[in-house]
């Protein structure tokens, strides 16, 4: 397991780099290509071929009132903690992703993230 963080837009840069249609970290410029929009997003490949120096060291999501005007959040995540932000009533979240990959155990509770929430967070929890 990589602990690099990915998201969607990894999946069609890592499709063209297995079929031989992506250099460098960009589209080849093959034919009508040469005038494409490049695509958003990284090949997957590159993190195993372990060229990890300028991967992605936060991720961020969002899911807007195009979709459901009453499910508007934004979040941020290194793969390690996940912060969301509701826009409809101003909750926050915050989760430890490597212990509690379900995020079933809000660190922040029902208030703004605090210093203290963050550091139990970071605590290693024991499950029973």
């Amino acid at each position: 397991m990589l602990a690099q963080p990915v998201e969607l837009r990894d999946v069609l840069p890592t499709f063209l780099d297995a079929a031989g249609a992506w250099e460098r970290g960009h589209p080849a410029r093959i034919g009508a290509a040469k005038t494409a929009a490049l695509p958003e997003g990284r090949s997957l490949l590159s993190l195993v071929r372990g060229e990890t120096a300028n991967w992605h060291k936060y991720i961020d999501l969002d899911h807007n009132i195009c979709y459901n005007p009453e499910n508007n959040w934004n979040a941020l995540t290194d793969g390690r903690f996940k912060y969301s932000f509701y826009a409809r009533d101003g909750e926050e979240q915050l989760f430890n992703l490597e212990q509690d990959p379900h995020e079933l155990n809000d660190c922040a509770g029902r208030s703004r993230p605090t210093p203290h929430a963050v550091a139990d967070c970071r605590r290693p929890k024991s499950h029973p």
